[in-house]
């Protein structure tokens, strides 16, 4: 062999070496910018999980202090923040629920048969405050009610079925004094 075929040889040998190094290198910082995004993807999501946990069982204590504390009309209006996740939006809006707040709402006010208070006068129908019902989580709502001259609160769960029907239970209900 000659030299220069030696050299080509050599030359063609070094240009592949370098052209592999580089396609090397270039996989290399591509898995770890790809790696470095989803791992800050998983972090936000486990943030986001976290948040909504700790959400819902702030939600849940201030359901049960419900239970305990004494209120009055003034109470109705409930000042609370949406508790819905995108993802339990998504999945009642599937089931047939376009806007799970005011569905759920609407269909509980059409249950008035749920309120039963024993003290209530005979006749009387019983009454749920649209501005009182309260949607805690995508299986609990708290809801305040009027039956003749009694007013009261009940802590509901409920499942919607595949075809948006909303099954209605009720957990506790209270008479407000």
């Amino acid at each position: 062999m000659s030299d220069s075929s030696t050299e080509d040889v050599k030359s063609k040998t070094s240009l592949w070496g370098s052209i592999v190094t580089i396609v090397a290198g270039v996989l290399i910082i591509g898995l770890t910018v790809t790696t470095i995004h989803y791992r800050d993807l998983y972090v936000q999501t486990l943030d986001r999980l976290r948040s909504v946990e700790f959400r819902r069982q702030a939600l849940e204590e201030n359901a049960s202090n419900f239970r305990f504390r004494k209120a009055d009309s003034s109470a109705y209006v409930l000042q609370l923040e949406p508790t819905l996740t995108v993802a339990e939006i998504e999945f009642l809006q599937q089931k047939g629920l376009w806007d799970p707040y005011t569905d759920i709402a609407n269909d509980l006010i059409n249950h008035p048969e749920l309120i039963s208070l024993d003290s209530a006068g005979e006749g009387e129908a019983p009454v749920l405050i649209r501005e009182g019902v309260c949607v805690l989580g995508p299986d609990r709502v708290l809801a305040f009610f009027e039956h003749g001259n009694r007013q009261g609160k009940m802590l509901l769960s409920y499942t919607v079925s595949d075809d948006g029907e909303i099954r209605w239970e009720v957990q506790e209900a209270a008479e407000l004094e």
